[in-house]
């Protein structure tokens, strides 16, 4: 990865971080944008001298418009080699009692900001020949009920991106969907602790109605982990994406990711839907 210049949202734990620095670390030029100044301290910390954490929410028209100003002066004619789209929003909650707020969050993070950090960042992309790669995930083969703005914005990320693909053969960019399924990172704590707010985000009465679903839904969601990949399995399939000659349009990550892709295949929506009634006792 020498002398590529790569840019990473949400790097501040998780898939971002890891990937920030296993670039860093094999020599490119990193510039790595999480939302907290205590998380651009962590960045520092790793005392990578090719690490460059940038404050950026990406649902900050304005803030994106200030990375691709300081990046031109930074990148010059080089361009910029690869965007990588990581930063995400996804909590569950059952739909029907979810809050305007709740589902503009995952709108604004998962499906506007993704697109506007590209339509911002396609000139430096074009100059390098380089691509894009959208993190997408295993919600974005086969929808997972009480995620369902989740599910929803990771299929516009893949329908987005299948269509500009081919909108950008012509500029040498390529477009690439990565599609992990359980990776064991931080993430599974913190959606532990948010499924406990649940309770008191619902009200009493919701969660009376609620709480069989939202029970074996953490069950199935502390099973999962024992099928977790290991990230260091993410990172050799994210180094493939981007360092391949001929990348594949999408990397399908982990057993559990796998077996969603053959069952999407498989199954018709209703044995879909009968499985997931089952499993969540609707």
């Amino acid at each position: 990865m020498l002398n590529k210049n790569i840019l990473i949202t949400g790097c501040s734990s998780g898939i971002g971080l890891a990937s920030a620095e296993f670039c860093a670390r094999q020599g490119a030029q990193v510039y790595a944008t999480v939302r907290k100044q205590a998380d651009m301290d962590k960045l520092n910390q790793l005392k990578l001298d090719n690490l460059h954490p940038l404050l950026l929410d990406i649902t900050d028209l304005t803030g994106i418009k200030q990375i691709v100003t300081i990046l031109e002066q930074k990148l010059g004619n080089s361009g910029l080699d690869i965007l990588i789209n990581n930063a995400a929003y996804g909590l569950s909650f059952v739909f029907e009692y979810a809050s305007d707020d709740y589902i503009c969050h995952h709108i604004n993070t998962n499906i506007t900001g993704t697109i506007r950090m590209i339509r911002a960042f396609i000139p430096l992309l074009k100059i390098a020949r380089g691509r894009i790669i959208n993190i997408s995930s295993a919600s974005g083969i086969i929808a997972i009920p009480l995620m369902a703005m989740y599910s929803a914005s990771k299929f516009a990320i893949e329908g987005f991106s299948d269509a500009l693909r081919v909108e950008l053969s012509q500029t040498g960019v390529k477009v690439i969907v990565m599609q992990p399924g359980v990776i064991e990172t931080s993430l599974h704590e913190k959606i532990a602790q948010n499924n406990q707010a649940i309770k008191t985000e619902l009200g009493q009465a919701a969660w009376l109605q609620c709480r069989s679903n939202i029970i074996k839904s953490e069950e199935i969601h502390t099973r999962s982990r024992q099928y977790a990949t290991n990230m260091q399995i993410f990172i050799q399939q994210l180094s493939k994406a981007i360092q391949s000659k001929q990348p594949k349009t999408r990397y399908t990550i982990g057993l559990p990711a796998k077996l969603m892709a053959l069952l999407s295949l498989l199954l018709s929506d209703r044995q879909k839907d009968r499985i997931w009634k089952k499993l969540l006792g609707y």
